[in-house]
């Protein structure tokens, strides 16, 4: 489909390009062309200005005119430009990107063509003796105006644009564009050329009308000194004042009689090369219209002109739409919203406005009919169509809320049953409601979740209160939490629970979700707590505590967040976060936290930009008075502090005052201390500090003790004064004797004991045979499985400073090659774990507080088969078997021999299919040294083998017809036996 609006930015920036290349080719091609056609301003008919001008001109006759105004280099980027501009409009299909290219190349002209002038300007300034500038003369010629409308003047009478045609419909002025040059300005500051027509009175367009209009074409572009132009833009706005325009329609005045139709505040339609078409200031797609209308029965409650929601669409047509409500008696009401009319823009001679009606996109219903009672609402957005159900039958509440797109195919819907009165379970427990959700092809979008436990996200999911009120809302918080993607799943029970029995003291919302393919179970819960009841006015709580709650359990890591919010003791308000993770795959890693870490911990990603735990006491507006507070648990460190802050504001001036104490208190691989102290108070009137005093100090210990402090005192009649205390450091460094410790004599301890060798089958071993425990032999490895072998006392492979606080014999331990019986094993990888990185490497402080608690370091290795086949000493083993002779005439017939034969080829198969030869086959030994495979031999093959030990015979071929075979038998002087060939 063809994009109208980059069309119509085309054809003004063609028009432009047109208006820019004749300027270029007459005035603009050489030096003397553009002085000449500088001296045709009226500015340079001024006698002193004038003479200078002819004295300039001559200057350049008689000389080259690069030696008297050099300009040569803007009048080569000009038509450079233009040459550009000529390619860029040529490309097929035109986009907005080609168009931005082109405005910046139309940019490049208007810029050269400035930096000309400026040039002259200056030039013109001077003496006879090119001396003394006088700054008067140099700004008046840099304020010429008929250098900018030359290039709109003589456009010829038949020239008819698209800015023509929109000037007619919008201003009812003809052929504007034989007017621009009376309508052109350049604000050199904003660098911005524009072409601007205006009208005040009031124009109806039928179903809107205008009224204090601008319709102006404009060029803007900034610089920079590396890229030189960029963010060049060309297009035309349309500002104006809108009003809906119903009442001009007489129908419409005689049903829905009333005042004059509101208007809007100033709006504004911009078409441009940078975002096509767009309202307001922004890339809206809608602008609303204060519009009501009201009769018996029927209201009109919004009026708006936008884009549709289809990007093809939207590029040749706009959508005028309203919100109509109505009702009959108290029992049925309606609501139709985004009914309207699409006007599309057609290419073409004659009228290019075309209207067509446009299908409504939501729908509302309430009803009201004694035992049954509610609404629902339904929208729909492109493919996308959503809705909410709300019914009360008797003592039963029902809540739908569902959201399906066709294509791609994706659904979600959450169902919940509200019981009235509660039920009552037992120990002042109640079940209020059940319900559900499913969720296909949308996956649960945890990181929404995170931040919706401070926007009420799981209030707003879990058994609303007002449902249909708020629909919008509702629905875009499912739109957010559950966005569409290919192959997920989610599903899972919602319950509401109170305690209190039917005062409803407490009152939680729960909703357990599973999310496939990646398995997440996610706990999502809104608490709230009141007393005397959290069913009265929240006016007449005295404690109101609101927490939403979000739990995500997986195989890696467990996290729990609580926010609070809305939430008052007695008349303070009561804000901040709680939140609880442990990972043990990947970094192992553990945090606890109310309110937050200590300024500057590396908290858990997951636990990041947590709120502090704050109280509010202010008494008034303008007094704010707070108390926050925190405390957290990690793997090594307790960490805790508060403050108490104070602002106050009167207007004319304003005060603030601050005290906070943060503290760290670590423990390995030794005690650690750090207190932070920050106070301070700033006064500031009309607008202007008055006076700022702040004091920062630190505390660190034990061994050594180190202080600093700094402060600041700045007033505004007085010098700043800024001075430290410290830094001093005072006691000795920790040089106690500690007991020295041989890492190696701790990793052998370690691998000594049983629960260092663990072993482990082969991936996919339940399919080939099922094992029982030995509870007999010490160690069992599996022939395909490997050996673990690991202990956790001390990380391998790595550079030691210290156990603890203990030295050490060596700074280093690694694990040779491992030996069975003089055979090297394969070593078939590193086994790894979790080691405090501290407890065993020389960190300094600051180290010890930014780095992660754990991390990931070698603690064993993984061994595999030995690269040799090993055997045991020989055993001698009695056999014995049966001869048959299946194929000789006196035994042709004789069922035996066909059993003999049925039984010598399922031994065969057995030994080709049994699950120990498919696993063998298919995952393989990977540490056995050129393994052979298992392969079926041809059944009907025979070996000749000596009958006393089944020998193999000289001289003969192993594998031979049972006939070939037979005849070797029969003709040797030995006891020979045929064998039938089997597994290979």
């Amino acid at each position: 489909m063809k994009d109208v609006w980059t069309a119509l930015v085309k054809g003004t920036l063609a028009f432009g390009q047109t208006r820019a290349a004749g300027f270029v080719g007459d005035a603009f091609k050489d030096t003397a062309s553009f002085v000449a056609a500088l001296a045709e301003d009226p500015i340079a008919q001024a006698p002193d200005i004038k003479s200078r001008f002819e004295k300039l001109k001559q200057d350049i006759r008689d000389a080259k005119a690069g030696e008297v105004v050099d300009i040569d280099k803007q009048i080569e980027a000009a038509k450079d430009a233009i040459v550009k501009m000529t390619v860029e409009l040529s490309t097929d299909p035109f986009t907005i990107e080609a168009s931005a290219r082109a405005a910046t190349e139309l940019a490049v002209v208007l810029k050269a063509v400035d930096e000309a002038l400026l040039v002259v300007a200056e030039r013109i300034s001077l003496d006879e003796n090119l001396n003394n500038p006088q700054a008067q003369i140099r700004e008046s010629i840099a304020g010429m105006t008929e250098l900018w409308k030359r290039p709109f003047r003589d456009i010829g009478a038949g020239t008819k644009t698209a800015f023509d045609d929109v000037a007619k419909q919008l201003l009812d002025i003809n052929n504007v564009s034989q007017k621009l040059a009376d309508n052109v300005s350049f604000k050199r500051a904003k660098k911005l050329l524009t072409l601007s027509f205006a009208k005040a009175a009031r124009k109806s367009l039928g179903l809107v009308s205008i009224a204090q209009t601008e319709l102006s074409a404009f060029l803007s572009y900034e610089t920079d000194a590396i890229v030189g132009i960029k963010d060049a833009i060309v297009g035309i706005k349309l500002k104006t004042k809108l009003a809906a325009g119903l009442r001009s329609d007489q129908l419409v005045e005689i049903v829905l009689p009333g005042a004059a139709d509101p208007e809007a505040d100033s709006s504004v339609i911009t078409l441009d090369s940078e975002r096509g078409l767009s309202f307001g200031d922004g890339k809206n797609r809608k602008l609303s219209l204060p519009v009501h209308l009201s009769a018996p029965g029927v209201e009109l409650r919004e009026f708006a002109i936008g884009l549709p929601a289809d990007e093809d669409e939207a590029k040749d047509r706009l959508e005028i739409t309203g919100t109509i409500a109505g009702k009959i008696g108290g029992v049925l009401g309606a609501v139709v919203e985004g009914t309207g009319v699409t006007v599309r823009w057609q290419d073409g001679g004659g009228n290019r406005l075309t209207f067509d009606p446009r299908l409504p996109s939501g729908l509302g219903v309430r009803i009201d009919a004694g035992i049954v009672s509610g609404g629902g609402f339904i929208q729909r957005i492109d493919k996308e169509y959503s809705g909410i159900l709300d019914l009360k039958v008797g003592e039963i509440r029902i809540t739908a809320i569902a959201m399906l797109v066709t294509d791609p195919f994706s659904f979600v819907t959450l169902l919940a049953i509200h019981f009235a009165p509660a039920i009552e379970l037992s120990f002042g427990f109640t079940l209020n409601g059940l319900g559900g959700l499913v969720a296909l092809n949308r996956r649960i979008a945890t990181d929404e979740l995170r931040k919706g436990i401070r926007d009420g996200t799981a209030a707003t999911l879990l058994f609303p209160e007002k449902p249909i009120d708020a629909a919008k809302t509702i629905l875009d918080k499912v739109r957010a939490v559950f966005p569409p993607q290919e192959g997920s799943f989610a599903v899972g029970p919602l319950a509401e629970l109170g305690w209190g029995s039917q005062a409803g003291f407490v009152i939680a919302k729960l909703g357990i979700m599973l999310g496939l393919p990646d398995p997440k179970i996610i706990l999502l819960g809104a608490l709230q707590v009141g007393v005397p009841s959290a069913l009265v006015d929240e006016n007449l709580r005295i404690v109101d505590l609101r927490a939403e709650i979000y739990g995500e359990f997986t195989s890696e890591s467990i996290l729990f967040l609580v926010g609070l919010n809305n939430s008052k003791l007695a008349s303070m308000p009561l804000s901040g976060d709680l939140g609880l993770f442990i990972r043990w795959a990947g970094g192992a890693d553990f945090a606890l936290s109310a309110g937050g870490f200590f300024p500057g911990f590396p908290a858990p990603s997951e636990l990041a930009s947590m709120r502090r735990i704050r109280i509010n006491q202010s008494p008034a507006k303008w007094l704010e008075i707070y108390v926050d507070a925190y405390f957290a648990i990690t793997a090594n460190s307790i960490q805790l502090g508060g403050g108490y802050h104070l602002h106050a504001d009167v207007g004319v001036a304003e005060g603030s005052a601050w005290i906070t104490v943060d503290a760290l208190f670590k423990w390995a691989p030794r005690f650690y201390f750090e207190v932070q102290i920050d106070a301070g108070f700033a006064i500031s009137a009309l607008g202007h500090d008055f006076a700022n005093v702040d004091f920062h100090g630190t505390l660190k210990g034990t061994t050594p003790w180190y202080i600093h402090g700094s402060a600041t005192i700045d007033v505004w009649f007085l010098p700043t004064i800024h001075f430290d205390i410290g830094p001093f450091e005072w006691g000795e460094h920790d040089t106690a004797d500690q007991p020295t410790l041989s890492p190696l004599d701790i990793v052998v301890a370690a691998l000594g004991e049983d629960r260092a060798w663990t072993p482990q089958l082969p991936a996919g071993s339940d399919t080939l045979a099922r094992f029982i425990r030995d509870e007999e032999t010490p160690l069992l490895v599996h022939p395909l499985g490997v050996l673990e072998v690991k202990q956790l006392q001390v990380p391998l492979e790595t550079k030691l400073d210290r156990i603890g606080s203990a030295k050490l014999t060596a700074n280093r331990v690694s694990l040779d090659t491992p030996m069975v019986q003089s055979e090297a094993v394969s070593v078939a990888s590193t086994a790894l774990d979790q080691f405090a990185p501290g407890h065993f490497q020389q960190l300094s402080d600051d180290a010890q507080l930014s780095s992660p608690a754990f991390v990931t370091m070698p603690a064993g290795m993984r061994l595999a088969a030995t690269e040799a086949p090993l055997s045991g000493p020989a055993t001698s083993v009695a056999y014995e078997w049966d001869t048959g002779f299946p194929l000789e005439e006196e035994l042709a017939h004789n069922i035996f021999s066909h059993a003999a034969i049925f039984s010598e080829r399922m031994t065969s198969v057995s030994l080709r299919s049994n699950a120990a030869s498919v696993g063998t086959r298919l995952n393989g030994n990977p540490y056995a040294v050129d393994p052979e495979p298992i392969e079926l031999r041809d059944p009907s093959l025979r070996e000749v083998r000596q009958r006393a030990d089944l020998a193999t015979v000289d001289g003969l071929i192993q594998a031979m017809t049972f006939t070939a075979a037979a005849e070797v038998r029969d003709s040797a002087h030995t006891e020979l036996e045929l064998l039938a060939l089997g597994v290979a």
